[in-house]
């Protein structure tokens, strides 16, 4: 009987050390190594990169080179012909901005504009009325009423007095054999046509430069 039991003890004894080998614990288990993949470097730029390399090289001007644009598809014709263009310049430091001034006034009395300047530090720019005194305190417009008096008589036919201080009525209906009233009644006529019949000035403006033009006489 005793021999019964000591067999039956090692018997659970050897189950009990074979089921602690063999629980998951005891195991090493490993996870196979990735295999990395080379880095292939990419030498071709991607298609964003390309576009703003090519934007960049488009629009960094030089100031000669933008001028000329500006002269030749703007002021030259576009402007010319009753067009008109907003144009924005960004300048590597004061000194460039001083010279681009100095070409645009150049090229401003080469092609008969009227340049104006205003500086929004010192100018509320987005407040129309401020912007409009602000242009209209740097523009001669006896100068302009004068030329635009001349080129209406020289249009109809008319002579003009060589020097502006001799320029009047009086001096103009002698030169032309013409009498001062009639003279006068045909000027303002002309000038209602031409002034009063453009629409994209409104009404105080167009009476307000025919008083001007009539007061050149």
């Amino acid at each position: 009987m005793s021999k019964l039991i000591e067999a039956l003890n090692r018997l659970q004894s050897v189950r009990t050390e074979e089921g602690l080998s063999a629980s998951p614990s005891s195991f090493n288990v490993s996870q196979p190594a990735k295999q990395e993949q080379p880095h292939r470097s990419n030498s071709k730029p991607s298609l964003k990169e390309t576009v703003h390399s090519e934007e960049s090289l488009r629009f960094n001007l030089d100031l000669g080179e933008w001028l000329s644009i500006l002269h030749h598809e703007y002021l030259g014709s576009f402007v010319r012909e009753g067009g008109g263009a907003v144009k924005f310049a960004v300048f590597p430091g004061e000194d460039v901005l001083k010279v681009c001034h100095q070409e645009l006034e150049g090229l401003a009395k080469r092609e008969g504009y009227v340049l104006a300047k205003v500086d929004a530090r010192f100018t509320k720019a987005h407040m129309i009325e401020r912007l409009f005194q602000k242009i209209a305190k740097q523009v001669d417009w006896d100068e302009m009423a004068y030329r635009f008096v001349q080129r209406l008589l020289e249009a109809h036919g008319h002579q003009i007095p060589p020097k502006r201080e001799e320029f009047s009525l009086r001096q103009v209906a002698i030169l032309n054999e013409r009498k001062e009233p009639m003279l006068r009644r045909d000027i303002q006529t002309w000038m209602e046509k031409s002034i009063e019949g453009d629409s994209g000035l409104c009404r105080e403006f167009r009476m307000a430069m025919i008083r001007l033009c009539m007061a050149q006489l």
